[in-house]
Formats: C-alpha cells, sequence, structure tokens
C-alpha cells in the first residue's frame, strides 16, 4: 500500500531564522550535549541552537548523538531506582514513537524504555509534566561514571524524521550493592551486563523510512525486527572530566559518500527491498515539483513520497536528506 507522506518535519518552517527555529523536541533534562542552559556547556562556548531539529537538517548533525563528543556526566542515576527524562516542547505532531536507550561505547544502544504510537502526543508548552517522561532504570544496569543516555522520537504525522539526542550520565549501583561490594573487597571490579533491543534507527541515511502513520500502518515492525544486544561497561571505566575550555566544538556534516556506487536504475515501487539499500531522490536537482519525489524502503518493500514544499532533494550513497531553500547553511548553530 502506498504510503503517501512528507519527509522531515523541521523544513516546514522554512521563513524561520535558523538561530531562533524552535520546533519539535530535545531533551531538556538529563542535560543533552550542547544544551544551551548548560552551565558547562556555556563555559565551554560549545552549544548547538539547533537541538530541536531532526538528524540530517541542512546536511548536519549526524547519528549517534547528533556528532557531538562525549562531555563529563550531568546527572547521576540509580539502577533500579525511578529516573525521569524531561523533553523541550514544541511542536508534538500526535506523537509517535520514542525509545530510550543507554550505551557505555557511544556506539551499542540497548533500549530501556519504549513507548509507540502517542509518545509526546500531549507535551506542549506550559506543562512540563505531560513533557517528562517516568520509568524505573533497570537494576542489572552495570555502574559506570561515564554512560550514555540516548534519545530517538518519530513523530506520528509530519515530515519523515529522526529526532535523537544524548545525555552523559553516571550510573551507580543500588545502595544493597554498594554494601555488598564494599564487604566483599573483590580484588577485581567485576560488572554484569544489560540485555535490550538495540535502538532502532529510522528515516536516516543506510536505515529504512517509517512512514506517516495511518488507521492500519505505524511501522512499528521497525521496532520490532531490532536485536537484541548486550551491553557492558568496561572494567574500571574513568569518568570524564575535560575541561570546558578544552572541547573542540565543530559542526556535524553528514557525508554525501561516493554516489557513482548508485545503481542508475531507480528501484520500483511495491517490491521487495532491504532496510539498508538507500532512499533515492527521483529527480534529483530538481527545484520543480517533481523534485519532491523520492522513493524509500519501509523495512520490507519500496514505497514513493514526497518531500515538502521548498526542499530540494538530496542524494547522498546510503540514502536521501532534505534540504530546506532558506534555511541557510547553519553557521550560526553555535553562535559563541
Amino acid at each position: 500500500m502506498a504510503k503517501l507522506v512528507s519527509l522531515l518535519t523541521t523544513f516546514v518552517a522554512l521563513s524561520s531564522c535558523i538561530a531562533t527555529i524552535s520546533a519539535h523536541m530535545a531533551i531538556r533534562d538529563p542535560p543533552t550535549r550542547r544544551a544551551l542552559d548548560s552551565s558547562y556547556y556555556q563555559e565551554a562556548h560549545c552549544v548547538s541552537n539547533n537541538l530541536v531539529t531532526p538528524l540530517t537538517f541542512q546536511g548536519k548533525f549526524t547519528y549517534p548523538c547528533r556528532g557531538f563528543a562525549p562531555g563529563p556526566a550531568l546527572k547521576t542515576w540509580t539502577a533500579g531506582r525511578p529516573v525521569s527524562v524531561e523533553m523541550i516542547p514544541s511542536a508534538n505532531h500526535g506523537g509517535g514513537h520514542c525509545e530510550l536507550a543507554i550505551s557505555y561505547d557511544n556506539v551499542n544502544f540497548a533500549v530501556i524504555y519504549q513507548s509507540f504510537d502517542t509518545c509526546h502526543s500531549h507535551c506542549v508548552q506550559g506543562d512540563r509534566a505531560a513533557c517528562t517522561l517516568n520509568f524505573t532504570l533497570p537494576v542489572t544496569l552495570p555502574p559506570s561514571p561515564s554512560a550514555v543516555l540516548a534519545w530517538s522520537w518519530i513523530a506520528h504525522t509530519g515530515n519523515r524524521e529522526y529526532f535523537h539526542g544524548c545525555s552523559d550520565i553516571q550510573i551507580v549501583a543500588p545502595a544493597a550493592s554498594r554494601k555488598r561490594s564494599r564487604k566483599s573487597k573483590p580484588k577485581t571490579k567485576v560488572t554484569g551486563g544489560f540485555t535490550g533491543p538495540r535502538l532502532t534507527v529510522a528515516n536516516y541515511p543506510g536505515y529504512p523510512v517509517v512512514f506517516e502513520f495511518n488507521s492500519t500502518y505505524n511501522g512499528v515492525q521497525v521496532y520490532h525486527s531490532q536485536p537484541q544486544i548486550t551491553i557492558t561497561a568496561p572494567p574500571n571505566a574513568k569518568a570524564i572530566t575535560q575541561a570546558a575550555d578544552a572541547i573542540s566544538c565543530p559542526l556535524p556534516t553528514v557525508p554525501i559518500g561516493d554516489l557513482s556506487k548508485l545503481s542508475k536504475t531507480l528501484p520500483v515501487a511495491g517490491t521487495a527491498c532491504t532496510p539498508s539499500q538507500p532512499s533515492r531522490c527521483v529527480n534529483p536537482g530538481s527545484v520543480y515539483l517533481d523534485g519532491l519525489l523520492f522513493i524509500a524502503c519501509d523495512g520490507q518493500t519500496w514505497q514513493q513520497s514526497y518531500l515538502s514544499a521548498g526542499l530540494l532533494c538530496v542524494q547522498t550513497e546510503k540514502g536521501i536528506m532534505g534540504y530546506s531553500q532558506s534555511a541557510g547553511d547553519l553557521t550560526a548553530d553555535n553562535n559563541w
């Protein structure tokens, strides 16, 4: 069944100044990397004015963690205890699918929280409670002074984007475990692992597209197809203590890659595909309506759809990006 929808919601606000765009969502607490209101990142002169935008916005911000380097833990969580994640609200697009995941290496993320269909559906300005996800941190998560919390969200309606960000946290063991550890005084620190689904990535070059939801489709099979992975904390891991003034603050760029590797023949809608096959611009470079056409894999079959008006379909080796003709090149992302 054809799913005629748009891709990349943030680009709807085409007339907005890039430094003041306030559309969509990002993590407020625990403080996300390059947070505007973080004293650490303010001191480092390394903040991002576009945290609420999706990955690949204007060809910037990559997976994982928007391409931002790890920083010191700005929050401490205890395994087995209730915790909360608060979002910065804006357009909630009727909710959608969201996940929270933990990593100990900034590469492998195991899911600790999922919400399908209605995640963030009630998150609006002025209602911080409705913008907060409450859950219990798994008791089996290994302690670490330098763990990474990742958040992702794919909206119910609107352009097909992948919203994602990371917060650096410390995870400590439950009090009872800490008492046992002190009593036994083992010579070697032993940590177990945590097993959960791999964090779903979609609507990003090299990954499948979750199209706009309707009465019979929500793309949740892409989530259910993720394998189980086990993450472990490195023994004797140390906290990141990098001084703020030593931070490098580059603007991550999505690579175009080698376009000559792409087939000269476009896929055919309705035929079988594999999730990693690159989405394709049907008429790349066209500034007319036909330039909005793209074809992408939903994890099982090719589907044709459209970008929003005002975008250019930009082809990369691994998939497409929608590029706003008016939003600029994000040179003011970090206005320090």
